[in-house]
């Protein structure tokens, strides 16, 4: 289990539906969004990671309680309804301003704050340092 000092600040940002609607859309439906991000942080059990109402544009963040070794998963939900699912090995593994969906995203995670590579991230970082590490083939005149 990792530790609360330990975890993860996962920052997010929501872009929000695209609906160009020429009626006054707040006679129907409310301006924010509720958002809900589950986290599948040991294999089996899920757990919300975030809960909030938010408008188009707005930046957000929560801990991530992945467990040691386990992958980062997340399920975005809008309004009650599954929006995108995200899947990567560890946070480390996640670049900054990655868009989540594709071209009709509705979320960009914008940074990871103390972030650790997990045991496939560390031998990848290891075999790379070993490849980059080539030793240089000493050239010896020879006579016969």
């Amino acid at each position: 289990i990792m530790l609360a000092e330990n975890r993860c600040l996962v920052i997010m940002k929501y872009f929000g539906e695209e609906m160009n609607i020429e009626y006054d859309r707040t006679l129907f439906i409310p301006q924010d969004d509720e958002i809900i991000i589950m986290q599948q942080h040991c294999g089996g059990e899920n757990l919300m990671v975030f809960k909030g109402l938010l408008k188009r544009r707005d930046e957000f963040a929560f801990e991530s309680r992945r467990h040691t070794d386990y992958p980062f998963a997340l399920a975005f939900y809008v309004n009650g309804v599954i929006s995108n699912r995200l899947s990567v090995c560890c946070e480390n593994r996640v670049k900054n301003e990655t868009l989540i969906g594709g071209k009709r995203c509705l979320f960009s995670i914008l940074s990871i704050e103390k972030s650790r590579p997990c045991r496939k991230c560390r031998f990848e970082q290891r075999m790379a340092k070993l490849f980059e590490e080539k030793p240089e083939l000493k050239v010896y005149d020879t006579y016969f």
